[in-house]
Order: structure tokens, then C-alpha cells, then sequence
């Protein structure tokens, strides 16, 4: 069998000598040997995939759990957090959690808010509601 320097590797994969060392230390480049201080790599090798590659996107995390009405995740919160914000830009006293409530009660009529709390953006929060 013939075998190529980690050297040779790196220039072939287009990676960092470190890179393939570190490959061939964790085994994820089947049949490589070290000889004294010198790892060795089988001619025909391919480059190992990334582990930590990232699968979805942040995007397609936040159009999933809004299409599954999913409470609680990253798109839940960040409703709720913009809310709360811009609320606040406009003279809100709503704490966090009344807003978190009156985003996701049922109706307006169950979120006893005083009228002098309610900004133009939770109006138009609440125009969209589903009762």
C-alpha cells in the first residue's frame, strides 16, 4: 500500500497540516498510521467531512417552528422579545411577562391590560389574533 505525508494531504485537500494531524489522531482518516512521530495516509484517501457543519439555517429554523406554531423555541421568543422592545420604544410600562401574555392569550378580552398600557403596536398585534 502506498502511502503520502500529512503534507502532501493538506496540499491535496486544500487544509492546514494541523487539520489533517488532528484528523488522523481523532481516526476519522480510516487505515492511517503513525510511524514514530510521522502519520502516515493511505494514496487514495478522501477528505474527511466536517463534523460541526452546519445543517439548517437560522432562517429555516425560525419559517419551520412559525409553520408548526410551535411555543417555546427560538421563534416563539423572539416574537415576544421584539414585542416587549418595541412596546417599550413607544412608552409601554407592560412588563416582559404581560406582554408575553397578551401576545399569546386567545383574545384581547381575556388580557386584562388597562387601556392606558395598550401602545399602537400591541393594537396591531391584537387585530391579528384568532378568537
Amino acid at each position: 500500500m502506498e502511502y503520502i505525508s500529512v503534507a502532501e494531504a493538506a496540499k491535496r485537500w486544500e487544509i492546514s497540516e494541523r487539520s489533517v494531524r488532528n484528523y488522523c489522531a481523532c481516526g476519522r482518516i480510516p487505515g492511517a498510521v503513525l510511524n514514530g512521530k510521522t502519520w502516515q495516509i493511505p494514496e487514495g484517501t478522501e477528505k474527511p467531512a466536517r463534523l460541526n457543519k452546519k445543517s439548517r439555517s437560522l432562517l429555516e429554523i425560525l419559517q419551520e417552528e412559525k409553520s408548526m406554531g410551535l411555543f417555546g423555541g427560538i421563534y416563539h421568543k423572539i416574537q415576544i422579545e421584539l414585542t416587549y422592545n418595541s412596546n417599550h420604544i413607544e412608552g409601554s410600562r407592560l412588563t416582559h411577562d404581560q406582554t408575553r401574555y397578551a401576545v399569546f392569550s386567545l383574545s384581547f378580552q381575556y388580557c386584562y391590560l388597562k387601556p392606558h398600557r395598550i401602545t399602537p403596536r400591541l393594537a396591531y398585534i391584537f387585530s391579528f389574533q384568532r378568537i
